[in-house]
């Protein structure tokens, strides 16, 4: 039971954590689920041809009040596979950016070990012979100068959104199974874009 100290110790709390107050916090502070756009629905192009993909119906509606079980697991498979697909790019795309920002390997980092004007016995003796360790050790200091925590913490944040997109596909595709008792014939491929 909730003693009367503890009630008044939670509202002096709930005081002094009601979010931003100023207009300016307020307006980011309303902007923190767009970000990367995965907690929103999925688009309706892509999910309607991910739909006439799994049904097999090359002309077929998306209509989510059609009453048949049937379609009704095929649009929820639809919206899940499209969900998948857009984690997963942010995903990749994080970490693209993640490699480039943070640990700096890009095509021009190889530049100097990699000369195209150069046999390839040439190439392999410059990546042999080349200073991989001050390279790694200037990488390390440059990490370490640069702020790497909002990327790290952007990336949990991504693989969270893309294990439930996971997630929800599994369901749906059991939900499916059960129905027809069979997995849609190319749910492994990505439909062509309409």
């Amino acid at each position: 039971m909730t003693t009367d100290r503890q009630r008044r110790a939670n509202a002096r709390n709930a005081q002094k954590s009601s979010g931003p107050k100023t207009e300016a916090g307020q307006a980011r502070s309303a902007q923190n689920a767009r970000k990367h756009g995965l907690s929103s629905a999925a688009p309706v192009e892509a999910t309607l041809a991910w739909f006439r993909l799994i049904i097999d119906e090359p002309t077929a509606s998306l209509d989510p009040f059609d009453g048949s079980p049937r379609k009704q697991a095929a649009i929820k498979l639809a919206a899940a596979e499209v969900q998948l697909a857009r984690a997963l790019k942010a995903e990749r795309d994080h970490i693209a950016e993640f490699n480039a920002r943070v640990i700096g390997h890009s095509e021009a980092d190889f530049a100097v070990v990699n000369d195209r004007d150069l046999d390839p016995m040439e190439q392999l003796m410059r990546l042999v012979n080349f200073d991989w360790a001050s390279h790694y050790r200037a990488q390390a200091e440059r990490l370490q100068n640069e702020q790497a925590w909002p990327l790290s913490r952007e990336g949990r944040l991504l693989r969270r959104y893309r294990r439930e997109a996971e997630s929800r596909r599994r369901r749906a595709l059991r939900d499916w199974i059960a129905l027809n008792g069979e997995i849609p014939k190319r749910t492994r491929t990505q439909p062509e874009a309409a």
